[in-house]
Parts: C-alpha cells; structure tokens; sequence
C-alpha cells in the first residue's frame, strides 16, 4: 500500500481501480456487515521497509489509529482482519454463501497483478463460533477433519491447493498463549 493507494484508499469514491470495477466505495460495505475493520500492510520505498496499521473509521475519517513503523523482517504484503458479524445481516444465508461472496469480491483485488505458480500452496483460516450445527455441518457435509481437541477442524482442497482451517476463537487465543508461553520460555523471558 503505497502512499497513493492510502490516499486512494482514504478518498470517498476513489476511481484507482475503476478499470478493474472498482467504484471506491467497497470498504464501507465491510462496515455493513462488520463491527470493525483493521488494515496492516507490509511495504517498501526509497526509505527502507515499512508497516501500515489502521482501523476503519465509522464517522468521518475513513481512515483512523494509523502508524507507520519501521519493518526491516516484515514479508512484503496485506492483512485485512473484519470482525464483529453485526446481528441480523446474515440471518438469511448460509456460511458458504457468506464466504463464496467475500472471496469472489474480496481475492481479485489481492491476486490481480500477481503471478503464482501452479503448485503453489494456500492457507485459509476461518474462526467462528463452534457449535454443535458447524461441527455436524464440517464433518458431515464438508469432510472436514477434526483436530485432536475438536476445537478445530481442517481439510486439504487439492485441487486448489487450499489447505483450510475452522477454527474457535478460544483455540487461536489458548494456540497463540501456549506458543508464546514456549517463544518466551526459549528466551528465559517470564
């Protein structure tokens, strides 16, 4: 995200991408549908390698909380995180159709200039509240694969090369404590 694309960003009605079919107002729809919306992205100019860090603003500033900080082992790229399903905007669909909609607006903005080889591998992650109509649904509609403490579930799409995980929110955070826990360990670090 280079300073042009930030700004484009922060433009109501940006026309950067309008030969892609853009019309610059696809941010706001997240905030339709999501509580929140965080933005990272790893990038390089003639100063060094630099990460951007925001949040979507919900009155006027469409753009708001951004740092910049130096990121010299950052991996060149972009992160954006949705969170907080608002209630009711979903009550007539289906988690697949939720997710087909995302993918099919969302991923062409992200591969549109990108070359990626046939065999390359990539990692999905859902994390969602586990309950017992997801799990029937994963494991006996999906085919998916539960993980030793069924607080997660995983399967490979080979013919995409799509390795996806489901995962409960508890499990990210208790995951990310316990390989933290070893990191800090490892260092001497309490």
């Amino acid at each position: 995200m280079t300073k042009k694309n930030r700004d484009s960003f922060d433009t109501l009605y940006s026309d950067a991408k309008i030969e892609q079919g853009g019309k610059g107002f696809g941010r706001f729809t997240c905030l339709k549908y999501f509580d929140d919306m965080i933005a990272e992205n790893v990038f390089s100019d003639d100063k060094g390698q630099h990460k951007r860090s925001f949040r979507m603003g919900r009155q006027t500033d469409i753009i708001v909380r951004e740092t910049i900080t130096a990121s010299p082992d950052g991996v060149q790229g972009s992160t954006v995180k949705l969170s907080k399903v608002k209630k009711n905007r979903f009550a007539d669909k289906k988690l697949t159709t939720i997710a087909r909609a995302l993918v099919e607006r969302l991923l062409p903005c992200f591969i549109d200039d990108i070359l990626v080889a046939e065999n390359t591998q990539f990692y999905g992650y859902v994390v969602c509240d586990i309950s017992k109509k997801v799990e029937l649904w994963l494991e006996t509609e999906k085919d998916f694969t539960p993980m030793p403490d069924r607080r997660g579930w995983f399967t490979w799409i080979g013919n995409i090369n799509l390795y996806v995980e489901v995962l409960s929110w508890d499990k990210v955070l208790r995951d990310a404590g316990m390989r933290n826990r070893v990191f800090f360990n490892t260092l001497g670090i309490e």
